[in-house]
């Protein structure tokens, strides 16, 4: 670890000497080219939906009126395939739904690259041997057995602390509620008395339904650091974030 006072508290991009994504030229050039491929694609997108259902009315109506002539036939099909290149995933809208998509992931590899040059700078400063990240949207969480650094990136934050300066660590599954979801069918019917037609009897239904509980993880890392005492992190339930929090919340606890 390099002479930096621990635990405390910077402004990232001032500590790191990086920029902030928008003033990245990298990623200013992939925010642009992403937007510009969404701006450009969208009314395209929309002209071609209401291409498509003319080209469905006008080949309806040749199909329809074949039998009075083979014009009629030949407008009904040629219209049928017009409408059937511009479907939703055909080749003409999926080929503007492509190139959002590569600018998408262009966007995101920026995102991540730009990401990475601040763990590298902050590992490089505060981590020493082996160590560990787990990173959510703007934020990232990196520790050791000996550290534990944490900045985000939407608020300029960056906090590092040594393992002694952790108090507690508290790791909990949370409920949230449940939600059901419900089908229901009817098998059967009634029968008529005579020519009375009274009924008896009827239709035997069955309903099922399937109720799913909702979880998320809180992860709370607690430090005798006046300025910021506590970390506290909230992530959707899943096995990777289970089994990262386990690791996690083994080595960090004191």
């Amino acid at each position: 670890m390099n002479n930096v006072t621990v635990p405390g508290m910077w402004n990232l991009t001032e500590f790191t000497n990086l920029p902030s994504f928008n003033n990245w030229r990298i990623g200013q050039e992939a925010a642009h080219d992403y937007h510009r491929a969404v701006k450009s694609s969208k009314p395209k997108i929309t002209a071609y939906k209401w291409i498509k259902w003319v080209a469905i009315f006008v080949s309806a109506i040749g199909f329809l009126d074949s039998p009075d002539g083979l014009m009629n036939l030949v407008i009904g099909i040629v219209f049928g395939a017009l409408a059937f290149a511009l479907r939703k995933n055909g080749p003409v809208v999926g080929k503007l739904n492509d190139e959002v998509n590569q600018a998408n992931m262009r966007y995101n590899d920026a995102v991540a690259r730009h990401k990475n040059m601040f763990i590298d700078s902050v590992v490089n400063t505060f981590i020493s041997g082996n160590w560990r990240d787990i990173q959510f949207g703007d934020i990232c969480l990196i520790y050791s057995g000996s550290e534990v650094v944490y900045f985000d990136m939407s608020q300029n934050l960056l906090l590092a602390y040594r393992k002694e300066n952790i108090k507690e660590v508290i790791r909990e599954r949370v409920h949230l509620g449940s939600s059901t979801t419900g089908t229901s069918s009817s098998v059967g019917g009634g029968t008529l008395i005579g020519n009375t037609r009274v009924g008896v009897g009827g239709a035997q239904t069955t309903t099922t339904s399937n109720t799913v509980e909702q979880y998320e993880w809180h992860f709370e890392i607690l430090t005798d650091f006046v300025p910021y005492p506590k970390i506290s992190l909230i992530f959707d339930d899943s096995q990777e974030v289970e089994d990262f929090l386990g690791t996690a919340y083994a080595v960090l606890k004191p």
